[in-house]
């Protein structure tokens, strides 16, 4: 059984003597979020907040059901309550980073990434989405760099491959592009998105 699910009957366990329990709601809602079971943790994240509406672990667990849920501004809101109360969490702060770019706010994401980056200059995740970012901004020159950086500690990772393929399209460096392609696929010989730029390399 996989761990979640063996949190969850503890959980359950507990509620059915004390419905009320704040911490196993959470722990529940938490395991419920691992589980990709998101509308449900969401529920339980909510049954917490109605009770402590100042948890701000059960709020910062409802930014990341409404994130994946893709109900971006009510997870916005959420991340930027827990922000209020410690501005210095920086996984709040990549949350809302991911959050900002799926808005398409791309300027506003760059600078919560930078802020991550600030405190953990190998976080990889955080490379990548300032990357995307700055690719959206037309800002390819420093979106390259920090895909180098990225693959410096990771060099499989594959969206970050195709990242810099984009960024290195959009400086008309298209066999270094294709490279990047073809490591894409070397990994994941089906990964549509990297056989797609690998014809348009080819093509101009």
């Amino acid at each position: 059984m996989d761990r979640n699910e063996e949190a969850l009957e503890c959980y359950d366990a507990v509620l059915a003597v004390d419905p009320d329990d704040p911490h196993a709601m959470r722990g529940k809602a938490d395991a419920l979020l691992n589980l990709d079971r998101n509308e449900e943790a969401l529920e339980c994240y909510d049954a917490v907040l109605a009770v402590d509406p100042d948890d701000m672990d059960a709020v910062h667990g409802k930014a990341d059901a409404l994130f994946i849920l893709d109900r971006n501004e009510e997870a916005l809101e959420c991340y930027d309550a827990v922000l209020a109360v410690d501005p210095d969490n920086m996984e709040a702060v990549h949350g809302k980073a991911a959050v900002l770019l799926a808005l398409g706010r791309y300027q506003e994401a760059a600078v919560c990434c930078a802020a991550v980056l600030a405190a953990d200059p190998d976080n990889t995740a955080a490379l990548h989405n300032r990357a995307y970012a700055l690719i959206n901004l037309g800002r390819n020159e420093e979106a390259l760099k920090c895909c180098d950086m990225a693959l410096a500690v990771d060099p499989d990772y594959t969206d970050i491959l195709r990242n810099k393929a984009d960024a290195l399209i959009n400086l008309g460096r298209n066999e270094e592009a294709l490279a990047c392609y073809d490591a894409v696929l070397a990994v994941d010989p089906d990964d549509a998105r990297a056989m797609r730029g690998r014809r348009c390399c080819i093509r101009d």
